[in-house]
């Protein structure tokens, strides 16, 4: 029997259970050549190239090459320490650590950190390389990248508005949990079973979808569900969420439970087997297991609301006044509009506005600000932002509810 864990809220239902040691502080060794590895663990090895004296932090993934040597349970590095900064890291530990930040210029967005010691220094720092699995939480709800959040590594960006809270005065709560390992190429594995409710279905997507044998995260609207929660047909591959709302997005996760020990190959050599069987069946069912015919409308009352940040910075810097470029009373060029938006050009590469991010407008909405009041602008700034939707955001954004014009 290991340890009991007591839930903090006495009216908690659920418990949701990730493997690893929580906390900001990675498993990870940094600059030291020889390092004891823990036998019930499982490791990744990387280099990067030392310029000048000085890192230049460009990761390599050099796991079971002959960079390094494991002896006893002793890993050595083979590579010369002034030409290459080294790093092992293990997956005994989950990052997992709580912020309470404010929507600065109106855009949420922040830096995924860690707690690391590097030549016998403590520091934080921002992640240099990713963790496989990344949960995010926004006052307490669970949200889905691609959908209610954006990530460019290890910079975050939350574009969700449904679950913002008194967003022009309050501090937004937002837990961070990261864990696994990454891809070889230090990317991450994204889930593909993600979307939105149609006729009351999860993945209405012409796929058959094994489950059976996979622990799943199952997140609706925000909310966890357990399996049980749901109804998985007998005749189809259709699965129904109880009184679910047609429209509200949702996310289906094979979770990596981590073997640690107890198998000869390591968990993600295993999974990578198990992915390869588990297409091959679900290629072969899509074809013998049909989707459930729907006859009815598939109806959407309410689009699921995100807003723009990159439209939503400008508007809150033009009525700040710190936009008041001289040109915005005058005849401009859009390479004016271009030049004073220039700075704020990082945010487009996570705007659901853009055609690489952009979502099925039948279930999206897409605000142009993040706060639920509406922004007070002259006409000149008017105009000026209405160039701006038109030149950028491919005149997706409505902005005329959102944005009133004062004398």
């Amino acid at each position: 029997m290991g340890s009991i864990y007591n839930a903090v809220d006495l009216n908690t239902a659920y418990i949701e259970m990730i493997a690893g040691t929580p906390g900001q502080h990675l498993d990870e060794y940094v600059g030291i050549a020889t390092q004891q590895l823990d036998p019930t663990a499982e490791y990744r090895f990387y280099l990067c190239p030392i310029t000048n004296g000085l890192p230049t932090y460009q990761w390599t993934d050099v796991t079971d090459t002959a960079d390094y040597s494991v002896v006893n349970g002793v890993a050595t590095w083979n590579v010369n320490p002034l030409l290459n900064l080294t790093m092992i890291r293990s997956n005994k530990n989950v990052l997992s650590y709580d912020l309470s930040i404010p929507a600065n210029g109106g855009v949420l967005e922040f830096t995924l950190t860690e707690a690391t010691t590097v030549n016998g220094v403590a520091v934080v720092r921002p992640m240099q390389i990713p963790l496989g699995e990344l949960d995010l939480f926004l006052n307490g709800y669970s949200l889905i990248e691609g959908i209610d959040y954006i990530v460019n590594f290890p910079k975050i960006v939350i574009v969700n508005k449904a679950h913002l809270v008194n967003v022009l005065t309050d501090q937004q709560q937002i837990t961070v949990r990261f864990s696994g390992f990454c891809n070889t190429d230090l990317s991450r594995t994204l889930s593909v079973d993600q979307g939105f409710i149609k006729y009351g279905l999860l993945s209405y997507n012409n796929r058959f979808d094994i489950r059976d044998d996979k622990v799943l995260r199952i997140v609706v609207g925000g909310k966890l569900y357990t399996r049980e929660m749901l109804k998985f047909s007998e005749t189809d591959s259709g699965v129904t969420v109880p009184n679910a709302t047609n429209g509200l997005p949702y996310l289906i996760r094979d979770i990596v439970v981590p073997l640690r020990g107890m198998t000869v190959d390591g968990t993600y050599v295993l999974r990578t087997a198990s992915t390869v069987i588990d297409k091959s069946i679900s290629d072969y069912m899509t074809a013998y297991m049909p989707e459930p015919q729907v006859d009815s409308a598939n109806v959407i009352i309410t689009p699921y609301i995100v807003y723009s940040p990159f439209c939503s910075k400008i508007l809150n810097l033009l009525s700040a006044g710190v936009i008041n470029d001289p040109r915005l009373k005058q005849q401009y060029s859009d390479q004016d509009v271009i030049d004073i938006c220039q700075p704020y050009e990082y945010l487009l590469n996570s705007d659901l506005s853009q055609t690489s991010l952009k979502q099925d407008p039948n279930y999206v909405e897409i605000h142009p600000h993040s706060a639920d009041t509406v922004i007070n602008l002259d006409l000149y700034q008017y105009k000026f932002i209405t160039r701006v939707v038109k030149l950028y955001l491919n005149d997706i954004v409505d902005i005329s509810h959102f944005v009133n014009i004062t004398q």
